[in-house]
């Protein structure tokens, strides 16, 4: 009587119930749902069923839910505070205009797999603090639809959302905060199956940009095999406030168009933290990227890692930070943290690195960032203003395994390395590759004004990299440079056509190495500076020609080396190397002035990062090009004296200028000086590196490097 007297009601409130056993809800340990036997549903719904269509439910005090058949969304509906149990191959359909929200309700099949929510033509859905588990596609879109979502858990799907674009039009992400997507476990009752993808995006532009309030609200990707998939040549993904946690291969896989991606976090992905296929345009800022854990394999493992580029592509990556530290596991896979692999059959392709903060410390020959292969004649690779923390584990491993902040090999055009800062990761037992560049015979390469405090290891490498010019570069050893074998600039192979000049080389064991095969070419009143550290061996190292040939190497300096006294600086001249092997054969003298040598070559002017993922049409489409007009900053400006003890002078030179900076070696700026009517300045500063820019009154900036004791 009372099971007649219940049904009774049932019908009057416009729901059903099934008194058969069926399964229940329970809490886990970690909050997501999972089922156990003999517990029934308050109310079963769906196709099979008298209720298909939401327009025929009403919810009252319900709380365990079964759609054990298709369900239709008609009007606008709700389910709140709702457990709601999905048998096999079910879907739930939003069509007809109507509008799916879920409050606080969890939605899952247990062992088996759902078909999942669709949204068709201008239909909708929002989810507010709820779960979706055990879906083969927990959301998918094909049409002008929309999406809010916040708070929700994306759990043990195949496809946490997959969105494309048919004829009708294209789907919306509207509200994108505090969702996760997870895989606690392996999905479909097996033992190995996991999420393939957090998001799948076909042919569709999404912006995700939109958590701008706290880190708090971020978006979390972990542990499943892919965070974001994005297919389609056209496609466009916009983010902000990403997370990626133990991935299983790609944080993001974009064989889209276009991607630009702040203030997110990349931490210990299988494989890449961000891959992205044929670059039009990518801008990736003010991100992290994490690898401290080993993965099975030796596959290399990349941060950021493109796979060529397309015509007038665009390429920024910006005050970025890496921290890749596998010294303490036994992992033997390399750590590239920006690869860029190029193609020769396309042009226009423009690269900037800039104000991006590296920690590397791996035993595995791995780099900051990797340039890999030949890139386009037309290309432009500017990298400065980066901070290079890198070492190996050994003291005594040999250089071709040490840790390298910047490793270039093939075919380079117009490369410009410049400002930026190299040191060893952890301590004097560790050792660090600086710039290694191999294996190009291109054109109009720079490196100018890098400098390395206190490092053991090699500043910089060339091996067979012809045609560049390095020029205003402060290698400074650590205190044992001058006894272990650390080295400011070495050479192997055919490096034609360098022009080596105005460098500044502290207390190493040797400033120059030229090896046994090693080609630079005739170096002629290049004005470089030779300086004792104090320590140890005080005179400073100078030249090693290692059975080198030394016609192809000779230095040629413009005043002779005093014999008194080795262990002052001002007893012999800066410009004559002291310790050069083989002695009197490696330096010329002629008696001529030295050429003050290095050129300025950028204006340092911001990049359109603002246009990057803009319109794609050509005409807005601008290329970056931070090379300036060569100005030569002896004509601009004179800071003197250079090396000084805290006082130094600032001359303008002309009425060209109209004001001057200074900034420490991280860009922070210290001094900022407007010239107006008075060319002539007194600063006094701590001990350390800085940057004097000085801007032009057409926008223009150039810099010179101050050293002050």
């Amino acid at each position: 009587m009372k099971n007649n007297f219940t049904i009774i009601l049932a019908i009057f409130f416009g729901f059903s119930i099934m008194l058969t056993p069926k399964l229940s809800l329970a809490q886990d340990e970690t909050g997501f749902l999972w089922c156990k036997e003999n517990t029934s549903a308050d109310i079963v719904i769906g196709k099979g069923t008298a209720f298909t269509h939401s327009s025929q439910v009403q919810f009252f005090n319900v709380t365990n839910v079964q759609i054990i058949g298709n369900f239709i969304i008609d009007n606008n509906f709700i389910f709140e505070n709702k457990n709601v149990s999905i048998n096999n191959d079910v879907s739930i359909i939003v069509q007809n205009e109507g509008n799916l929200t879920l409050r606080n309700s969890n939605l899952f099949a247990c062992d088996l797999l759902w078909n999942g929510i669709f949204l068709r033509g201008q239909t909708s859905i929002q989810s507010f603090d709820s779960k979706i588990e055990d879906a083969k596609t927990a959301i998918f879109s094909k049409s002008s639809t929309t999406l809010n979502l916040n708070n929700t858990t994306f759990n043990k799907n195949v496809i946490g959302i997959q969105l494309e674009k048919d004829f009708l039009g294209s789907p919306q992400i509207n509200t994108f905060i505090k969702n996760s997507f997870t895989c606690t476990s392996p999905i479909n009752g097996t033992s190995d199956q996991f999420t393939e993808a957090g998001i799948l995006l076909r042919k569709v532009n999404i912006n995700l940009n939109l958590n701008t309030i706290s880190p708090i609200n971020n978006s979390i990707f972990q542990g499943i095999q892919n965070g974001i998939v994005v297919e389609g040549i056209n496609s466009k993904l916009v983010a902000n406030g990403l997370e990626f946690l133990d991935i299983e291969v790609n944080g993001i896989d974009m064989s889209g168009k276009e991607l630009k991606i702040e203030n997110s976090k990349f931490e210990n992905c299988g494989s890449n933290g961000l891959l992205m296929e044929n670059v039009y345009k990518l801008d990736v800022q003010q991100s992290e990227f994490v690898i401290n854990e080993a993965v099975k394999g030796m596959r290399p493992r990349s941060g950021i890692r493109t796979n060529g580029f397309l015509d007038n592509a665009i390429l920024i990556i910006k005050d970025n930070t890496q921290n890749y530290n596998l010294i303490e596991t036994s992992s033997s896979s390399k750590i590239y943290g920006m690869r860029l692999i190029g193609n020769s059959n396309t042009s226009n392709a423009n690269i900037l690195f800039e104000g991006n903060t590296s920690n590397l410390y791996d035993k595995n020959s791995s780099a900051c960032i990797f340039l890999d292969g030949v890139f386009p004649a037309t290309s432009s690779v500017d990298i400065r203003v980066n901070n290079f923390y890198c070492s190996s584990s050994s003291f005594f491993s040999p250089s071709e395994n040490y840790a390298m902040g910047i490793y270039s090999s093939g075919d380079r055009e117009n490369m410009n390395l410049q400002a930026n800062f190299f040191d060893n990761y952890n301590g004097i037992d560790d050792k660090l590759l600086g710039i290694y560049l191999e294996n190009s015979g291109g054109t109009n390469n720079l490196i100018s004004e890098n400098d390395a405090f206190g490092f053991n290891g090699v500043f910089m490498k060339l091996q067979g990299f012809r045609n560049s010019i390095i020029c205003s570069n402060t290698p400074l050893s650590s205190i044992f440079g001058a006894v272990y074998p650390s080295t400011g600039f070495e050479f192997s192979g055919d490096n034609s056509g360098t022009q080596f000049t105005r460098n500044i080389m502290y207390g190493m064991g040797f400033a120059v190495k030229l090896n046994s095969d090693a080609i630079i070419g005739p170096q002629i009143h290049q004005g470089n500076l030779w300086t004792s550290f104090g320590l140890f061996d005080a005179s400073p190292r100078g030249i090693l020609c290692d059975n080198c040939d030394v016609e192809e190497n000779r230095f040629e300096v413009h005043t002779d080396q005093s014999t008194a006294g080795v262990y002052e600086y001002t007893y012999y001249s800066p410009y004559f190397p002291l310790r050069t092997f083989p002695d009197d054969i490696m330096i010329k003298t002629d008696g001529a002035p030295p050429t003050s040598g290095c050129i300025q070559l950028f204006a340092n002017q911001e990049p359109p990062v603002e246009e990057l993922i803009g319109s794609s049409n050509d005409e807005n489409h601008k290329a970056i090009n931070p090379i300036n007009t060569l100005i030569p900053s002896d004509q601009v400006f004179k800071v003197y004296p250079n090396p000084t003890d805290h006082q130094f002078t600032i001359d303008v030179l002309g009425e060209g200028v109209s004001q001057i900076f200074i900034t420490d070696i991280s860009g922070k700026e210290l001094i900022s000086q407007k010239v107006i009517n008075v060319n002539s300045f007194n600063f006094e500063l701590e001990p350390g590196l800085y940057y004097v820019r000085v801007r032009m009154k057409s926008g223009e900036m150039v810099t010179k490097k101050l050293q002050v004791f």
